[in-house]
């Protein structure tokens, strides 16, 4: 795979290569340990967010010894294998994991050198070994709890190997080929459309028995992902190769309502907790029935061909989008954004500037310029950066989709630096105006401003607000909500939690406004109608109160969390009366509902009607058995009557539900206190 001007592999000095490998390493190293460590004294710099957070989930378990599981994979597994591996050996805080990925990706930035050193020189080598060091999507993506660092690793990993092969077809090295593809399938599931491409690239550089390869190659990828379809059979009784989100990411991308980016089958229920129910639910309310995974599935697949057989213009413009947004320069936002971030981390803020996608795809196309002559030697890698962008344009974009990309691009752009003066030199007049022609109508193309970086940057602070809102620092995230909507005015979900932040304070005045601004923006918002009255409620203000639960009935009368809201209100009046009317039809609106039980309960408890107050309390339990107020009342209602040792039982219970229960503390000793008098 070389050309004349190449070292072959018994003229290579040893220890160059190996210099050459430590030094990219060293830089590749430094670079991300920095960002690492400025990371780590950001405000957000320990929050996992977005899919890191059902990633860690999924790791925890695994590193327990949930190794199996119980459900088809929805999401791609190696990653969450790979961090509960990490967890189990040197911890799982968040910095040791990108400490941890830091070195994976300087790794995969010697992979890439070493996979150029062959595929085209060892001046190139170099070049795109420091390139990829210096490339800040790479930086950036090494420090996210994000599969990305696996993608980079393998398909690095994976061009060695097959220089390595291209020069010595060794059985090994093809069976490991496949070992490798098969784990960048459990981690990039779209990359299974570089398959066919790669078993025809081994028959057509196999002159002899050329179904070996092939054959050793698909045993490789068998060995890994055979028994990943098997443990989905066994636990989810239908073979899935991988996952079962195909059709699911194929209708976000392929709908009426898509625009090339991310958004959630249901409004303002962008996170991975939410994205698996979802789907299920919509697809068996329309199909009538409790679905199979693969069914699911197949139903998102079908309502997207639909889509497009019966608006194929529309379609056809979506996905001239989609091909545009893939190669633009903008790392498009998915939970964290680049921009963001570097705004802590002095490696990103200047790599970003001058090594980002924009610049790469210019360089790429240089580089394949300057090595058109040698066509037939690397028209591997050509034809991987064609279908892995169809792979892309067939879904939606984020950065982190597009990232698989760069292992492609690389090669070139060290060729195009490397090989440019001699191009220029050799080349003739016209290969010389129409790689000019090229390389700036490519330039121009990939940096043309499609996507603004200010509604993602709004995004990303958003994101670190709501994170820390879930982890019970709600003060610190109200600098992010304000950040947010400096950039964002009108972001709805910003207005509403920053209502919600203030609300929490006892900021009540600040709170209405907040709340009127997310109505007047949405006005069927039922959650901003029903806090907003909670909130007048804590102002005393009920007429107001009442007005606004009202209107979020009305939106929706079915909201059993409205009658509670409404019932709660009179409630706090001590009108009983009409407040057991509407804790009542909460409870009948939704069985499953446990919250209006307990507030009947209260009122049950306010009138002295205890054993009522018991049964509202006991059906509220097994509904959900981790009530804490039900427990806690419980344990009440009993050492109200001097049941002592029931009253104990029950507030041990509410301490193994919260540990931290003051309250359940102190009456648990006075119970047993109690108990030990009598």
């Amino acid at each position: 795979m070389s050309t004349e001007n190449d070292l072959s592999p018994d003229e290579r000095p040893a220890p160059s290569l190996r210099r050459w490998a430590l030094i990219v390493f060293g830089l590749a190293l430094l670079l991300r340990i920095v960002h690492v460590w400025q990371l780590d004294s950001a405000p957000f710099g320990a929050l996992r967010m977005g899919d890191s957070t059902s990633y860690h989930q999924w790791a925890e378990e695994i590193a327990g010894g949930n190794v199996i599981g119980d459900e088809v994979f929805y999401q791609a597994p190696l990653y969450p294998y790979f961090l509960g591996m990490v967890y189990a050996t040197v911890g799982e805080s968040v910095t040791t994991v990108r400490v941890v990925q830091s070195i994976m990706g300087s790794a995969a930035c010697v992979l890439m050198m070493l996979a150029c050193w062959q595929w085209f020189n060892a001046r190139t080598g170099i070049v795109a070994g420091t390139l990829l060091s210096f490339f800040a999507p790479a930086i950036f993506f090494d420090g996210l709890i994000q599969k990305s660092v696996l993608d980079l690793f393998f398909l690095s990993l994976l061009l060695w190997l097959l220089g390595q092969w291209s020069q010595s077809p060794k059985p090994r090295t093809t069976i490991f080929i496949g070992v490798v593809t098969g784990g960048l399938l459990l981690t990039r599931e779209n990359a299974i459309l570089l398959v066919p491409l790669l078993l025809f690239w081994q028959w057509m550089r196999t002159s002899e028995k050329r179904w070996q390869p092939i054959t050793l190659c698909l045993a490789g990828m068998f060995l890994v992902l055979f028994p990943v379809a098997l443990r989905n059979k066994i636990v989810g009784g239908e073979f899935h190769l991988t996952t079962s989100q195909f059709g699911p990411n194929f209708y976000i991308g392929n709908n009426p309502n898509a625009d090339g980016t991310y958004r959630p089958l249901r409004a303002r229920r962008a996170h991975p907790k939410f994205e698996r129910q979802d789907a299920f639910d919509i697809a068996a309310a329309s199909l009538g029935k409790t679905p199979t995974p693969g069914e699911v599935s197949s139903y998102f697949v079908q309502q997207s061909l639909n889509y497009i057989k019966s608006k194929p213009t529309e379609w056809f413009k979506l996905t001239a989008r989609k091909f545009a947004l893939t190669w633009n320069a903008v790392e498009l936002v998915d939970t964290e954004d680049q921009y963001t971030f570097a705004e802590w981390s002095l490696p990103l803020t200047l790599t970003q500037r001058v090594a980002h996608f924009g610049a790469l795809v210019v360089l790429s196309a240089l580089g394949v310029c300057v090595t058109w002559q040698q066509r037939k030697e690397h028209w591997f890698l050509h034809a991987a950066i064609l279908i892995y962008t169809a792979s892309i344009v067939m879904f939606y974009l984020m950065a982190r989709y597009r990232f698989p990309l760069v292992p492609f691009l690389i090669p070139f752009a060290a060729a195009g630096i490397v090989n440019v003066r001699d191009y220029w030199k050799q080349a003739s007049a016209k290969n010389r105006a129409i790689t000019i022609g090229i390389v700036l109508g490519v330039g121009v193309f990939s940096n043309w401003p499609l996507v603004p970086i200010e509604p993602m940057r709004a995004a990303t602070l958003y994101n670190i607000g709501a994170q820390l809102d879930l982890e019970g620092r709600g003060d610190e995230s109200i600098p992010f909500y304000e950040a947010s909507l400096k950039l964002r005015p009108d972001s709805v979900e910003a207005l509403y939690n920053l209502a919600h932040a203030e609300s929490r304070r006892a900021n009540f005045p600040t709170a209405v406004d907040l709340y009127r601004r997310v109505i007047e923006l949405s006005p069927q918002y039922i959650d901003a109608h029903n806090n907003l009255g909670l909130t007048y409620a804590n102002m005393r203000r009920f007429e107001e109160a009442e007005q606004s639960i009202r209107k979020a009935i009305f939106v929706n009368p079915k909201s059993a969390a409205s009658y509670n809201n409404l019932g709660s209100i009179f409630a706090m009046q001590s009108n009983f009366d009409q407040a057991t009317k509407h804790f009542t039809r909460a409870a009948e609106v939704d069985e499953n509902y446990a919250e209006p039980l307990v507030n009947l309960g209260m009122i049950s408890v306010q009138k002295k009607e205890f054993e009522q107050a018991q049964k509202h309390f006991q059906r509220a339990l097994e509904i959900d058995p981790n009530h804490l107020n039900a427990c806690f009342s419980l344990g009440n209602i009993n050492a109200e009557q001097r049941d002592f040792r029931a009253a104990i039982q029950w507030y041990q219970r509410c301490l193994e539900i919260n540990p931290n229960f003051q309250q359940a503390h102190q009456n648990l000793q006075r119970a047993e206190a109690l108990l030990r008098g009598n």
